[in-house]
């Protein structure tokens, strides 16, 4: 049987349940290949539904990690078949080249999880940036073997880069649902839906740009968003409490909520399950994952433009994508999804068939297995 690591540092558990986490889960789970993980954390992690599937290896964060973690790729050399790392970063790269100079013969598999900073950093003309990209080049050239990127724009553009010789593939994030959830994929998008328009993250952040959403909202004609809650799930920082206390149309003020984090993943399903529309405003995103899920339940998303949003609301057909900081142009969106409920349910239902086909980990680690096979 092929083993599988994965090498991530620092670890919190909210990663088990992104990529970090749910590719090991899902290769163990669908593609019955024993998977492990190796992370760096002053605590230990426990999940009893991941181990199930991954065993974890925990290094303590203290002076000895680095020691530690060499000791433990020392031991485990001729263990694995594929280790798996994250971000091409030099930072990043002693786990692979150290992998690779104790057993040539185990492949090494790069994830880049990149967003549009990252994405933009290897074009970067500046005789640092040339310097560093030189050295990362000769990184992937000599110790890596599968170079993953999340969007098809991304995917095109970076596979004619000299950074990645003809090892980059395309392969894009996605959710796994767990529970009576899972039941509910073939639900009618109208079924028992409320009027919520819901954002899930962490609400206030600059990156995140919740405030343009509740510029917007505000803005809508009284009689549009009369009957329609503004909610907001995740945790909050206070300038954005702040914000949201200042608001003086009470109309407005009264029809915003704000939840705070949401950490039982039942309960976030069911939030997603009532919401009607989800609505995204970040000035940046790598692969936003709650667009995924919200799209899973029947959502209709709005959504500022970012790559990886290209391929998940398939270029604007199962959902809107809009320009960032335009708040005009977020009101249209709301004014129209508001405003034709028929319209609404009917893209939502498309979004929702498009997750189930492309965007799930049981079929997305299926594309991985066959990259991987590829080696002999």
């Amino acid at each position: 049987m092929k083993k599988f690591l994965t090498i991530f540092f620092p670890l919190e558990k909210v990663h088990l349940y992104k990529d970090v986490g749910m590719i090991p889960y899902s290769l163990s789970k669908y593609r019955n290949m024993a998977s492990d993980m190796l992370y760096i954390s002053e605590q230990a992690i426990q999940d009893d539904d991941f181990a199930k599937h991954v065993t974890l290896h925990r290094v303590e964060k203290d002076r000895w990690t680095p020691f530690r973690v060499i000791a433990f790729l020392w031991h485990h050399r001729h263990d694995y078949d594929w280790v798996n790392v994250y971000h091409l970063t030099l930072k990043k790269s002693l786990p692979a080249i150290l992998i690779k100079l104790f057993n040539p013969k185990c492949r090494v598999y790069l994830k880049l999880d990149l967003d549009e900073i990252m994405f933009t950093s290897f074009y970067g003309t500046s005789l640092k940036r040339k310097l560093l990209n030189r050295l990362k080049g000769l990184y992937v050239k000599h110790f890596i073997d599968l170079v993953t990127v999340e969007s098809q724009e991304y995917y095109h553009e970076l596979k004619l880069h000299h950074l990645f010789e003809g090892k980059l593939q395309y392969l894009p994030n996605g959710i796994e649902i767990t529970g009576d959830q899972e039941q509910q994929q073939v639900a009618d998008a109208a079924a028992d839906k409320e009027n919520i328009i819901l954002f899930v993250g962490r609400v206030g952040e600059y990156q995140k740009n919740n405030e343009l959403l509740v510029d917007a909202f505000s803005q809508l004609p009284l009689a549009v968003r009369a009957d329609w809650k503004l909610v907001f799930a995740g945790s909050v920082k206070e300038s954005f409490r702040s914000y949201v206390d200042a608001i003086e149309d009470e109309s407005v003020k009264q029809n915003i909520v704000l939840l705070g984090n949401i950490e039982d993943k039942s309960k976030l399903y069911a939030l997603y399950d009532k919401a009607s529309i989800f609505a995204l405003t970040s000035r940046w995103e790598g692969f936003c994952l709650v667009v995924l899920e919200a799209m899973y339940f029947a959502n209709y998303v709005i959504s500022t433009r970012f790559s990886a949003v290209l391929d998940i609301l398939d270029n604007g057909n199962a959902g809107r994508i809009i320009p960032g900081e335009d708040v005009v142009a977020l009101k249209e969106a709301l004014v129209e999804a508001l405003s034709n409920p028929a319209k609404r349910q009917e893209v939502a239902k498309l979004g929702q068939q498009r997750v189930q086909q492309l965007f799930m980990w049981r079929t997305i680690v299926g594309r991985l297995f066959d990259y991987m096979g590829a080696f002999k």
